[in-house]
């Protein structure tokens, strides 16, 4: 899996890797228009299967915190009903101490 930006990510692809981050579907959505999001979402699905979802990574803030409310929820939904590959927060660290989160485990289980 490759973290690629830039849009290099077909040519990453081509290049041999099974996946890469899909930064541009999450640049998107927090620029809540949903236009580009429709058209970035019309891409193949062959390019599509093969891009790693996420709405939390160690390069970005808490999606919770950095999208505003409501549009944390609908992104969520848009991102892991999405094609490809996807990451979950399994937990995190809140001022030394740890904190687990059980996000959609039933669905998991049937994905």
């Amino acid at each position: 899996m490759a973290e690629v930006y830039w849009d290099l990510e077909w040519t990453l692809l081509q290049q041999g890797f099974d996946y890469t981050y899909d930064k541009r579907l999450y640049d998107r959505l927090k620029e809540g228009h949903a236009k580009p999001v429709r058209e970035h979402l019309l891409a193949g699905l062959d390019y599509q299967g093969r891009m790693a979802r996420f709405l939390e990574n160690h390069d970005e803030p808490r999606a919770a915190a950095d999208f505003p409310a409501g549009m944390h929820e609908a992104a969520a939904i848009i991102t892991f009903l999405s094609p490809g590959l996807r990451f979950f927060i399994r937990g995190s660290s809140k001022e030394g101490k740890s904190v687990s989160l059980r996000i959609l485990s039933g669905l998991l289980k049937n994905l």
